[in-house]
């Protein structure tokens, strides 16, 4: 479990960027260029950031001595938002005539931070038990995107990184979840997937086999077809081969069941019936699949 700090200076950013510090709050800054370097120093810690460089990023289309004035500006904003909340800000940032830096000497609290950490030691954690509860703990801590409202390039690779961390720490909480035969759970964690990467045919393959665990062949059927329909009108392809061939095993599998539990003669035979259909149909489709006949 990570370690939280007795902090001082606490930084939220996922969702609007917001600083805090006790029961101090500042969830709004006096301009967008004033957020932005906020942001920048922060995903970009330890580094001296020279000020020409930070001017032209927030302000390229000013002339240099306008913009100069403006990051000035921006700076002493800056410095007072952080104090408002009873933070020396020499504590956190270090500036001089030719840079500015976020060079922290104090303890201090940052969720992206904390996020990363609590995911790669789930990573380095066997215990599946343990693995799901730091992966928990990591996807509370990512409630919305982060620094929500700055659009920038910089801004968008880590926002777009840190989704990419976000959904691998949700197929490692699945598959936990599946291994435990917490089906349920896993088939949140599956849909949860599929709502930011709804091409994801291993997540697909997941929930069949959630639902052939449930025994729930209509469940199964519809995430095949779901699956299914979407490779088709984003790639213009069917499911692969081997995703076509889990679920006719799953599908006889239930098939199967279904057969041993039914005592009816009529039943069982429409049920033979429906079963012989069913493998020729996924036979031949599976032959068109392979060998294009």
């Amino acid at each position: 479990m990570i370690e939280l700090y007795v902090t001082v200076l606490i930084i939220y950013a996922f969702g609007k960027l917001r600083l805090a510090s006790q029961q101090n709050l500042c969830d709004q800054f006096s301009t967008r260029q004033v957020e932005e370097l906020l942001a920048f120093l922060l995903l970009k810690p330890k580094i001296r950031h020279p000020r020409e460089k930070l001017i032209a990023m927030l302000w390229p289309e000013l002339d240099v001595p306008h913009a100069r004035h403006r990051f000035s500006i921006a700076l002493s904003r800056l410095r007072r938002a952080v104090r408002s909340l009873g933070v020396k800000f020499e504590d956190y940032f270090q500036t001089t005539n030719d840079w500015v830096a976020f060079m922290p000497k104090q303890p201090y609290q940052f969720d992206r931070d904390l996020f990363v950490q609590s995911f790669r030691q789930a990573l380095q954690t066997d215990d599946l038990i343990q693995k799901e509860a730091v992966l928990g703990e990591a996807l509370a801590i990512f409630r919305n995107h982060l620094m929500e409202g700055i659009y920038a390039d910089w801004c968008l690779a880590e926002r777009e990184y840190l989704e990419r961390l976000r959904l691998r720490a949700l197929g490692l909480a699945m598959h936990c979840c599946m291994q435990r035969q917490a089906y349920e759970d896993a088939i949140e964690f599956g849909y949860d997937i599929l709502h930011h990467d709804p091409l994801r045919e291993e997540v697909h393959c997941a929930l069949m086999h959630c639902f052939h665990a449930q025994q729930r062949a209509d469940l199964l059927l519809r995430q095949y077809k779901k699956c299914r329909e979407l490779l088709q009108a984003e790639l213009r392809q069917p499911p692969s081969p081997g995703t076509t061939a889990l679920f006719q095993k799953l599908m006889a599998d239930l098939a199967k069941v279904r057969l041993d539990e039914t005592t009816d003669f009529k039943t069982r035979q429409k049920l033979i019936l429906a079963m012989n259909t069913f493998l020729q149909a996924a036979d031949q489709l599976q032959k068109l699949l392979v060998y294009g006949k």
